[in-house]
């Protein structure tokens, strides 16, 4: 959706809500949903200059749902007027993913795909460097070049396992029908997030997408294509305690809001969580005085490995309805 048209949808809400009755708010209580959630986490370079994304998501390749956590604490929200609101929030979510794959640079996994697809069947295939950004990321830190180049078809790739917890406040709007009733719910909120876990950068060679389709079982998975990081050497891991800035924004098409129940029918939530890690300048200022202290340099690299990635453990959910018991 383009900015002006979500301009135009708010400036809709606002005159429709500002001729309609407000429902009543939503009060605490506990909540049960039925849904799925799906990572969405991104890694970006930290060095000096760098902005670019060396691994992410991919709607093609490992694009896999979990099972969402069914039970949630929904907190009391204020109205501010009759079609907009504010709230707190509060999520926990736990993500372990391997083989996240490589950002590709002049082509796409959807491309690789039907390229290497012949007569509705689908090859593996594995991906080139030159088809990724990891001669950028050797040039940004030459570092580890000699690993890098040790490689015949090297490509990046990260396995991650954390616990995240993303609190804050929601600013929202919606249309309100009679007192019970409200469509087309929006909200967008900021606050903070704490991770704990590990992550870990990868160098594979190659990377390599799987042609057959993986088929889960069970109730709102889907089918999935497995791409796997072959020959795996690890680039550095990094150990995560940290606090950051957290963000949600939330969509829901239906709510019946009662006394001491509620639904909510077909909603989306998506979750920023964005960790504080400690910048390239400090580890450097840091390696030095560690060095007037003639600490080993080995032991240092290995007690605090370079951190030159930075991750935002993100995530959505969607959820075909949820109920909530008001306290």
């Amino acid at each position: 959706m383009t900015s002006r048209s979500l301009l135009l949808t708010i400036l809709l809400l606002i005159v429709i809500g500002g001729q309609s009755y407000a429902t009543n708010p939503r009060k605490l209580g506990i909540g049960f949903r039925y849904g799925y959630y799906e990572d969405q986490t991104r890694f970006r370079g930290k060095g000096s200059g760098d902005s670019n994304t060396y691994i992410s998501y991919s709607s093609d390749v490992n694009n896999k749902r979990y099972r969402q956590f069914p039970i949630y604490i929904q907190f009391n929200e204020n109205l501010i007027n009759n079609w907009s609101f504010t709230n707190w929030f509060l999520d926990y979510n736990q993500s372990s993913v391997y083989d996240s794959p490589p950002i590709l640079s002049g082509t796409s996994y959807d491309s690789l795909i039907k390229l290497n697809t012949i007569n509705g069947q689908t090859n593996d295939f594995s991906i080139k460097s030159n088809q990724t950004l990891i001669a950028i990321f050797s040039s940004n830190y030459p570092q580890y070049n000699s690993l890098i180049d040790s490689k015949s078809e090297p490509s990046m790739s990260a396995d991650f396992d954390v616990q995240t917890v993303v609190a804050g406040k929601t600013w929202g709007v919606f249309i309100p029908l009679g007192n019970n009733h409200r469509l087309f719910t929006l909200g967008l909120g900021l606050g903070i997030s704490y991770t704990i876990g590990e992550y870990r950068i990868n160098i594979c060679d190659p990377y390599i997408v799987a042609g057959g389709i993986i088929s889960p079982t069970g109730p709102l998975l889907e089918e999935y294509r497995e791409g796997k990081c072959s020959n795996k050497i690890n680039l550095y891991k990094q150990n995560s305690s940290n606090f950051g800035l957290g963000g949600n924004g939330t969509v829901k098409l239906y709510s019946y809001i009662g006394e001491s129940i509620e639904f909510n029918f077909f909603e989306a939530d998506m979750y920023i969580n964005q960790p504080t890690y400690e910048s390239a300048e400090s580890e450097a200022s840091a390696a030095a005085n560690e060095a007037e202290k003639n600490i080993d340099p080995a032991e240092s690299a290995v007690l605090k490995p370079s951190s030159i990635m930075d991750p935002a453990f993100n995530y959505g959910y969607l959820n075909y309805a949820s109920i909530v018991y008001r306290f």
